[in-house]
């Protein structure tokens, strides 16, 4: 038990409120930055998918009997087709990658949850009970 009175010891001296703010605040802006970062892949899928539709368009647009040019345009369109599947998967892996890590989902997303049970701990510790702020902030 006395180690674990050491640990607590730590960790109460370690976890002041003005870190725990700071803390916070950059967890904050983790997540504006991952939802700029999603917005900029919107904008993306959005542009290619609007490229294809352009290659479609004008595929559509030419007249039969000019096979070559039909032909050069129905490349660029399946090319276009191409970049927007590539682009969605892109998406769809960095998406992927981001739901699975703690950045800027998971504890960072519960950090303004713990503001509370953090200012509470030393309190909780001193009572000689250790609540849900010990459990919150010590064991996430």
């Amino acid at each position: 038990m006395a180690v674990d009175a050491l640990i607590e010891r730590v960790v109460l001296d370690t976890l002041v409120p003005d870190q725990i703010e700071i803390a916070i605040a950059a967890a904050g802006q983790l997540e504006q930055e991952s939802r700029q970062l999603e917005g900029q892949w919107v904008l993306r899928v959005e542009r290619a998918r609007y490229e294809a539709e352009r290659a479609r368009r004008q595929y559509d647009a030419v007249e039969p009997e000019n096979r070559l040019v039909a032909r050069s345009l129905e490349q660029a369109w399946e090319e276009k087709l191409r970049v927007v599947e590539a682009v969605e998967q892109e998406h769809a892996r960095w998406a992927h990658a981001r739901a699975a890590s703690d950045w800027p989902g998971g504890t960072c997303r519960a950090t303004s949850a713990r503001r509370e049970p953090a200012a509470d701990l030393e309190r909780g510790h001193h009572d000689g009970s250790r609540s849900q702020a010990y459990s919150a902030i010590c064991h996430p």
